[in-house]
């Protein structure tokens, strides 16, 4: 490298026509939009590289008929225990057990309702 001084101004391009084409040819060099090029069999060679696909289980677990046909046993049980207690003297006792009954009337109906065989 040689040694510049630094109280010396750097010549400054008066070429101010040359300096506009170079900017010009800039400007449109990078509004070009680029052709894309894509090679054949391209697609499949991807295709090749993933791994198989998994088979899908088509087997129905049916967890919420399992889960409505457990508290259509449960309900009545717990409902029995309740109303044997001295709880449906108070409000909540009361309340308690016309909840257990709406619940238990809401899933007979629901459960009345489904169309297992169709599937």
């Amino acid at each position: 490298m040689r040694e510049e001084r630094l109280d010396q101004p750097h010549p400054i391009p008066t070429d101010i026509a040359a300096d506009n084409a170079l900017e010009q040819r800039l400007i449109r060099a990078l509004e070009m939009a680029p052709e894309p090029l894509i090679p054949s069999g391209f697609a499949a060679r991807i295709a090749s590289q993933l791994p198989a696909p998994r088979p899908l289980s088509v087997t129905s677990t049916r967890y919420g008929q399992n889960a409505l046909r457990i508290s259509m046993v449960a309900l009545p049980i717990v409902l029995v225990a309740v109303a044997s207690h001295a709880a449906n003297n108070t409000t909540v006792g009361v309340a308690l057990q016309w909840t257990l009954c709406a619940q238990f009337a809401g899933l007979a109906i629901w459960l009345g309702t489904q169309r297992t065989g169709l599937r």
